[in-house]
């Protein structure tokens, strides 16, 4: 049979691998993905999503990723592609740090209507001089190290617009001119993700190694004066009474000798010496006079006095107990002299 404190410790991690199931299936499910993806995004396999385009630009060597955060934390070293997006959620931040990001040297690839081009407040729209290609049809804008490009073609990139090839060829075609490996699909500012920062976003890669080396140092202190120096203290000491070791010798000397009707008469004449004490008598009483006036008290009744009263007598004439029942009867004896106390 199990024990019972190893079946409550497996049904609590029962339980808690359930849950962290469960809490796995609600963010998988519920976090990232809407009722309906909207048009224009990774997520939608709809004729107007862009899936297709994410899982080309993934199978042909790049590193494809989803961006869900703001622009102050986007990479360096990337391309940064948005499709159709929703501009209520690009306010004057969201401009200020996209701009300090696409100087660095990064490319901004904008897919959208030409009569959106007005609305996007950027520098390099505003500054910056267009650069003439006849051979492309996108507009291009040079922004400190970085670039902007602006392409209207927004339903060549979709999923039914790639059923021809050569637009799917003249997208891949941006991405090797500008050589750079990560590529980053905006999903932001589609509503999808978070605009918290977390702890490691504060702290940032140095914050954590400071942090790191604390917690080392600390462990390190917590090792060095744990550590024991010199001869151990002596806590308490094991003191060898003498009473202690007369007594477990002549309990050794009964139980060899098989006196164990002995021990229970000496046993039972004390608790009838303090039960005719407690009937008022200064006495000791015989065992009818103790059951009569015994009957008096309920506690008594419910201890079994006569019964108990009439086992001792029983193996005290017979001359012959077990250890168990001598056992047994004196916790009786016990329970009738704590009742009288």
């Amino acid at each position: 049979m199990k024990n019972p404190r190893s079946i409550k410790r497996m049904l609590v991690t029962v339980f808690i691998v359930v849950l962290v199931i469960f809490l796995a299936l609600v963010v998988i499910f519920g976090d990232n993905k809407k009722e309906s993806d909207p048009d224009y995004t990774t997520y939608s396999a709809n004729p107007n999503g862009v899936k297709a385009i994410y899982l080309l630009s993934n199978e042909v060597g790049y590193s494809v990723e989803r961006y869900e955060r703001p622009s102050r934390f986007l990479q360096d070293n990337a391309v940064l592609i948005l499709v159709k997006p929703d501009m209520t959620r690009i306010d004057d931040i969201e401009v200020s740090y996209l701009e300090k990001w696409i100087k660095k040297g990064n490319l901004l690839l904008i897919y959208d209507d030409a009569s959106k081009f007005d609305d996007y407040s950027l520098e390099g729209f505003k500054e910056s001089k267009e650069i003439k290609n006849d051979q492309k049809d996108y507009r291009s804008f040079n922004v400190g190290k970085g670039q902007i490009i602006y392409d209207t073609d927004v339903q060549g990139i979709t999923n039914n617009g790639l059923k021809k090839l050569q637009h799917g060829v003249d997208f891949i075609s941006i991405l090797d001119e500008k050589g750079i490996n990560t590529v980053l699909f905006n999903e932001y500012y589609h509503g999808y993700g978070a605009q918290g920062v977390s702890i490691t976003d504060l702290l940032g890669l140095s914050g954590e190694l400071v942090i790191l080396q604390i917690v080392l140092g600390i462990v390190v202190l917590i090792l060095i004066f744990g550590r024991r120096f010199g001869k151990p203290a002596v806590v308490f000491e094991i003191i060898k009474r003498m009473e202690n070791e007369n007594l477990f010798a002549l309990s050794n000397i009964y139980r060899k000798s098989k006196a164990n009707t002995h021990v229970l008469q000496i046993h039972f004449d004390r608790v009838k010496k303090e039960l005719s004490r407690f009937l008022g008598s200064n006495t000791v009483i015989s065992d009818i006079e103790l059951i009569k006036s015994a009957s008096k008290y309920k506690f008594l009744n419910e201890l079994n006095i006569k019964e108990v009263i009439d086992s001792c007598n029983y193996y005290t004439n017979l001359g012959k107990l077990s250890t168990k029942k001598l056992q047994a009867i004196i916790a009786k004896l016990e329970e009738v002299r704590k009742g009288i106390r």
